[in-house]
């Protein structure tokens, strides 16, 4: 499976170890099926300012501190046309991530937060939504309501999903 190149620090947030491990053995299966490259469950927070990687772990650590875990409602499974978030599920609580963001944005010193459509990651690939089996992955899915988000993480998006790398991770 060929996926487009990415590269960049981004900010995720990522669910408790038990969540987790659920998750990625749901991702790792549905990776399987569809012929695609697995990765780690997150949600994206944010992108980063292009400054030393150092320093950007130095500020995700005082971030961190300023955090407190959550539990965030889920909401339905969608696909998606852009070719590298296929599958994801939404998030609910826009307003507690929105806080979130606030907080990410006065650390970074700047507008660098997603602003919205904040979900959980699926499936990555090329398929057209046709191709893919929406009500299979609903009654599939390991976590059916909320999301125990418990860890902060740096991600260097180096080329393709299975490349990327956490150089950071902090519990909220």
């Amino acid at each position: 499976m060929q996926l487009p190149k990415t590269s960049g620090l981004v900010v995720w947030l990522l669910p408790a170890p038990d969540q987790a491990r659920l998750l990625t053995k749901f991702i790792s299966n549905l990776s399987e099926k569809y012929n695609t490259i697995p990765f780690v469950s997150h949600i994206t927070l944010s992108s980063i300012p292009d400054i030393p990687s150092k320093k950007i772990i130095e500020m995700t650590d005082q971030l961190s501190r300023q955090l407190r875990p959550l539990k965030v409602d889920l909401g339905d499974v969608e696909c998606r046309s852009y070719p590298y978030q296929k599958v994801i599920q939404s998030i609910e609580d826009e307003v507690i991530l929105s806080a979130f963001c606030n907080k990410v944005n006065q650390t970074f010193g700047g507008e660098f937060c997603k602003e919205g459509d904040f979900h959980l990651s699926l499936l990555y690939g090329n398929q057209k939504c046709e191709e893919i089996d929406l009500g299979k992955i609903r009654s599939e899915l390991p976590i059916a309501n909320k999301l125990h988000v418990q860890s902060i993480a740096v991600i260097d998006l180096n080329f393709t999903p299975d490349n990327w790398k956490i150089i950071f991770e902090r519990s909220l």
